[in-house]
């Protein structure tokens, strides 16, 4: 057991240092140079027109990052780029990467330390790696929750500005400077990219692409038809505020009334594995018997099936769209 975990320990840290010496000798290219130039621009415009202070780069490990420019020099990651922007993370996917599998290597070794046991530290392995995708998408859900919140009343300020006598860019303007983030921030580049010469049309896509939220989609495309078509704009945002005011108190008693199913459902999941961490702390030799025999193998694989089918099966009856 411990030539193996000492080889496993060896692989890990050849293949980090390779990644490490790969990302010194690895060089930009002018295309990414601009790039970066333009989003760190970008973003100190936003920062200093919204709050009048200069921003702060955070600091973050020269040898992580370098070691995700690789990943992304070698692999594409379009899905995982797109999360990462939608979920307001300023880090690259090579670099969410790394640092995702850093963590979870080292709840794995913790967990190792404690118990001693190489499947459970295997099985902490991978549930880090699970976890860190699943605080990737609460943080995206989390977002657009906060942008909902934020655009509704977002929109009553625009119907009132427009009633006031404010132009439409005059009113986007404001809303970058009175919302916060996420929606202030982003309005503030669509102002930026005005300016810069692009349309509204092609500024309003990118807004789109910033979120993952049906109702800003609804919003600026309601906008964009009416530029278009004519009509009261100031009116037409009012109607979309109560149809969104609408909907979030309908959604506020679905999830109220569908509580107990998302408690019986994470119930299901984490109670068999709790029993299982406690076995192995408690008695370990009683539940090894379970690796030794071919019938402890199945049992654990009908478990794990069973427990996966039932967080399915509540989770589809518990999720109803609004």
């Amino acid at each position: 057991m411990n030539i193996l975990m000492t080889l496993i320990g060896s692989i890990l840290f050849f293949m980090l240092f390779f990644l490490l010496v790969m990302s010194i000798s690895a060089r930009q290219t002018k295309e990414m140079k601009r790039l970066n130039n333009y989003l760190i621009l970008s973003n100190s415009l936003t920062l200093t027109e919204g709050k009048g202070k200069k921003p702060k780069s955070p600091k973050q490990s020269k040898a992580i990052q370098g070691m995700g420019k690789v990943l992304e020099v070698n692999f594409q990651f379009k899905n995982l780029r797109q999360q990462l922007i939608f979920a307001g993370y300023e880090i690259g996917p090579g670099e969410y990467l790394v640092r995702t599998f850093l963590l979870a290597a080292i709840l794995s070794g913790i967990v190792y330390l404690i118990t001693s046991s190489l499947l459970l530290s295997i099985f902490s392995l991978i549930t880090g790696l699970v976890i860190g995708s699943f605080l990737l998408k609460r943080a995206i859900k989390v977002r657009n929750q906060l942008a909902t919140q934020q655009l509704i009343q977002a929109l009553g300020i625009m119907a009132n500005s427009l009633r006031a006598g404010y132009s439409f860019l005059q009113v986007i303007k404001l809303i970058s400077e009175e919302s916060p983030e996420p929606l202030g921030k982003e309005f503030g580049k669509v102002i930026q990219n005005v300016n810069l010469g692009l349309s509204l049309e092609e500024s309003f896509e990118q807004l789109k692409s910033s979120f993952s939220n049906p109702d800003l989609d609804m919003v600026l495309t309601s906008i964009l038809i009416q530029r278009e078509s004519g009509g009261d704009l100031a009116r037409l945002l009012e109607s979309i505020q109560e149809t969104m005011i609408g909907r979030l108190r309908v959604k506020d008693e679905v999830r109220t009334l569908t509580a107990q199913g998302r408690l019986s459902m994470w119930v299901i999941m984490c109670v068999p594995v709790g029993i299982a961490f406690y076995l192995q702390v408690v008695n370990p030799d009683y539940f090894h018997l379970m690796f030794q025999h071919i019938l402890g193998w199945i049992m654990i694989l009908m478990a794990i099936s069973g427990v996966l089918l039932g967080w399915f099966i509540i989770n589809k009856i518990v999720s109803i769209e609004v």
